[in-house]
């Protein structure tokens, strides 16, 4: 019997041990067991720590069930970091022939099996909508922006539509008022917390973290014990002040948040050494101002607040980005500020610091902005990824040459 009649014809968890055994994936029995979860069920969803190896055991687990049942799959993600990784794991499964690209972007991938079958890769966005799929994969859940949550998310269910079998897996990290969140709470869930996985255990970083008492009891909660909390206290932990000289950034944006009295609030931030810098606060008296506001946002690129009161007496600018300020958005741009160190000098951005500082969670996970427009005009200049965390398991080793059948 070879391979392919072994997948197909075993008993399904020793198929599922003899798949991860020929590709040379170590395993241990809850992956197994996770992935046996995700073949009797419909909808669910699978809630691990921060490195908890959700991206690799489920592209694996994705070949194998299109290898053994012949569907129509896809994989889709929040961002194209995490579909950069996600990629990685297929080329390095021997079972996987090849990728093909479609040119005008990187938003789409087809991942060629050597069955010749092949699962769509891609980004949550509509390109994607017209699909029509057996299985769903959606990875990294809680980092979908908020136009992915409002405007694609709801619309994804039509891409199962025609299927009998419309499996759906979520996938992600609790974090703060997210879709993940809600789904981890409506479908049936597993949790895997950071103590469940050897690597992590073994690595050491996440138990210097929680001895260091730098980051709060929340964030540990909500990131490594897949337990869902309220936020408390400071919004901001990772806070560094510095008072060197700046150094040069790059990726600089800007964000204006507009007020009538006593100013319009521009903040600029910039990226360097795996952190973000504020480079730079202004404010603008309403009116008298627009024309050096405008010339201003030309420098670099900007986003300014739509919606409401600034759709009818905020400056027309030209050559800036639009986005209203609702809580998912603001959600979205706290999460993106907490990846990674804020670098902080109180000479050069007064304001924008004491706005950091007294901003505190509400009890229903919300901040409130309204009075601190610095700290919204900083928001709105934070729009990239972040850092993208790469899930490690560094007492299995290097992979084995491909298989090919």
């Amino acid at each position: 019997m070879n391979f392919l009649q072994a997948l197909r014809t075993y008993p399904e968890r020793k198929s599922l041990i003899t798949y991860a055994n020929k590709i040379k994936r170590p395993w241990i029995p809850w992956q197994i067991d996770d992935w046996q979860m995700a073949n009797r069920l419909t909808k669910c969803c699978f809630c691990r720590s921060r490195g908890g190896s959700k991206t690799n055991d489920f592209v694996d687990w994705l070949i194998w069930r299109v290898i053994v049942y012949k569907e129509r799959a896809a994989w889709l993600t929040a961002k194209s970091g995490q579909l950069d990784m996600a990629l990685y794991y297929c080329r390095i499964n021997p079972c996987v022939s090849y990728i093909k690209t479609y040119p005008g972007g990187n938003t789409k991938f087809d991942v060629v099996l050597h069955t010749g079958l092949a699962i769509r890769f891609g980004i949550i966005s509509t390109s994607n909508l017209g699909l029509r799929l057996d299985i769903l994969v959606i990875d990294e859940e809680e980092d979908m922006s908020a136009k992915q949550s409002t405007d694609i998310y709801p619309q994804m269910d039509g891409m199962l539509s025609t299927s009998p079998i419309h499996k759906t897996i979520h996938l992600g990290t609790l974090w703060i008022n997210t879709v993940f969140n809600e789904n981890a709470k409506a479908f049936p869930t597993q949790l895997r917390p950071w103590r469940e996985c050897p690597w992590l255990v073994k690595a050491g970083a996440i138990q210097d973290v929680i001895d260091a008492k730098v980051v709060p009891q929340w964030t540990i909660d909500l990131l490594y014990e897949c337990k869902e909390t309220k936020p408390g206290g400071l919004v901001f932990p990772n806070i560094i002040l510095y008072h060197t000289p700046t150094p040069l950034c790059e990726n600089i944006t800007q964000g204006v948040d507009f007020n009538a009295v006593p100013h319009h609030s521009l903040v600029r931030l910039g990226k360097f050494n795996k952190c973000n810098w504020i480079l730079k606060e202004e404010a603008f008296i309403y009116k008298r101002d627009d024309e050096e506001l405008q010339a201003r946002c030309l420098e670099y690129p900007t986003e300014i607040e739509t919606g409401g009161w600034n759709d009818t007496y905020a400056p027309r600018l030209t050559g800036v980005d639009g986005s209203p300020f609702t809580t998912s958005i603001k959600a979205d741009r706290i999460g993106l500020l907490l990846k990674i160190p804020l670098m902080v000098n109180p000479q050069i951005v007064p304001k924008t610091y004491k706005d950091i500082k007294s901003c505190v969670w509400s009890e229903n996970g919300t901040i409130d902005t309204s009075k601190l427009h610095f700290l919204a005009a900083l928001m709105h200049s934070e729009k990239d990824e972040g850092i993208v965390d790469i899930p490690t398991q560094p007492e299995f080793g290097p992979r084995r040459p491909k298989y090919a059948e």
